[in-house]
């Protein structure tokens, strides 16, 4: 039965010398779950692995403190995995200058939105994506760098009709939190788009006439480059809308797969704020290539791009890319984050191009 319990004992006896125990405290305890536990931490003692709790190391760490030793930027920070969704998952090697230049550049791009080192301590970010997601890490480390507040959430109570929450009991957690800046998946904002859509069709022909116009003068801005409808659809009819986020946000970004031009219309006038999508890897460090200027309503992700190696740095990307336009012209754009690769890497996707515009349609790459 211990060796059912523990199979790998004979595994870790000749690499592992002690084991960090973790104390989940439970509100309603399992008798059953508790003998596994006891009986796993007895035949890790039997191995003559040392067994310690995390309270007990944290003690002991304080009891002999070492001196701080600061990072260099080319030491490596964190190793994340890729998801695996065009390919075997990756652990990349990601120091800590990529991760400063990845937050520098999502500051560089939220300019526009007016997020400074000034406005930072009255900003919120809601946090609901997996901590291991390299849009996440890059987010919360540019905005902990702003002074500004970080909640966490979760996908499933974000709004109160997530699937977590019994209907009417609760708000949700972005209308708890109030953020002024939120990152999406487009699927999230495609269920969004096709979830008040569906409550409209259902409300009084009044409110789908007022709905309908709104949505119009906010089709014409976002033509214009302008973000949102005029004011008096804000007021009343889009506020209980907005109300589902806190009714306070700013800047929303997508990354991951193409937002449906249509849905960051509707997004965009619905929530009153820059909807902006974003192409990116974890190897380049969330950012590969993004709108240069947040006010802007155009689409400006990645069509055909390529990158090019210069030399054999163990953890940095090219972001030197090459796009086409309509004349016949190209244009190389260096976005100036990561100077070197030991791997060529092109991207295909299917796109539109209009002059100097460039919208994601797919996400396929490929590795060389």
């Amino acid at each position: 039965p211990r060796s059912t319990l523990f199979p790998y004992t004979t595994l870790f006896r000749s690499s592992c010398t002690s084991v960090v125990y973790i104390v989940d405290p439970v509100q309603k305890p399992d008798p059953i779950a508790a003998a596994a536990i006891d009986a796993a931490l007895d035949a890790l003692k039997q191995a003559g692995i040392t067994v310690v709790t995390f309270d007990e190391l944290q003690a002991s760490g304080e009891a002999a403190p070492l001196p701080v030793v600061a990072p260099k930027a080319e030491d490596v920070a964190v190793i994340m995995y890729t998801s695996g969704t065009t390919g075997m998952p990756k652990g990349v090697m990601i120091s800590h200058a990529n991760i400063v230049a990845g937050a520098a550049g999502l500051l560089d791009r939220t300019a526009g939105a007016h997020f400074t080192f000034e406005s930072g301590p009255n900003e919120t970010y809601c946090a609901y994506l997996p901590l291991a997601h390299i849009m996440e890490m890059i987010c919360e480390t540019g905005l902990y760098a702003l002074g500004a507040r970080v909640g966490f959430g979760s996908p499933h109570t974000l709004t109160p009709a997530g699937v977590k929450l019994k209907t009417g009991t609760c708000e949700g957690d972005a209308a708890a939190l109030g953020p002024t800046m939120m990152v999406f998946a487009p699927a999230v904002l495609d269920k969004v788009y096709a979830g008040l859509n569906a409550k409209i069709k259902a409300a009084s022909p009044t409110v789908q006439k007022l709905f309908a116009a709104g949505m119009a003068a906010g089709e014409a801005n976002f033509a214009k480059g302008i973000i949102g409808a005029p004011w008096f659809y804000n007021k009343i009819v889009f506020k209980k809308v907005q109300a589902l986020l806190g009714g306070k946000l700013r800047f929303a970004g997508t990354g991951s797969a193409p937002l449906a031009p249509k849905a960051q219309m509707f997004v965009q006038t619905a929530f009153n704020c820059p909807v902006r999508q974003g192409y990116g890897l974890t190897e380049t460090c969330a950012g590969t290539l993004t709108i240069a200027e947040s006010k802007r309503s155009t689409l400006v992700t990645t069509a055909s791009l390529t990158t090019a190696t210069s030399s054999l740095a163990p953890t940095n990307f090219s972001s030197s890319w090459h796009v086409p336009h309509d004349d016949g012209q190209s244009e190389s754009i260096d976005a100036g984050f990561f100077s070197h690769s030991p791997l060529a890497a092109q991207s295909g996707h299917a796109g539109s191009l209009s002059a100097h515009t460039v919208e994601q349609t797919d996400r396929k790459s490929t590795r060389l």
